[in-house]
């Protein structure tokens, strides 16, 4: 849909949150709802991240929505690699 992220990843599974957690920079999903909680991954790739709205003028890689989201609401630099050499 216009509000998912090309980066989302759904996760069905714990250890699927625990490898990704130790192997590469990542925002997740937080909800009063334990069941959302966690239930999607956004990766930080290395160089820029861009997190904004679907109807932001430069594509967004990670789009959200909600009352306080900005069109372009920030950008993510990652300098690193995901073996932390870099």
């Amino acid at each position: 849909g216009p509000s998912e992220s090309k980066l989302a990843t759904p996760v069905s599974k714990s250890h699927d949150i625990l490898r990704v957690q130790r192997t590469v920079p990542h925002l997740v999903n937080l909800s009063d709802d334990p069941m959302l909680s966690a239930a999607i991954v956004y990766p930080i790739r290395v160089g820029r991240t861009r997190v904004g709205r679907a109807t932001a003028v430069v594509p967004q890689d990670i789009v959200l929505g909600g009352l306080n989201i900005l069109r372009e609401h920030c950008v993510i630099v990652n300098s690193r690699s995901t073996d932390g050499a870099g």
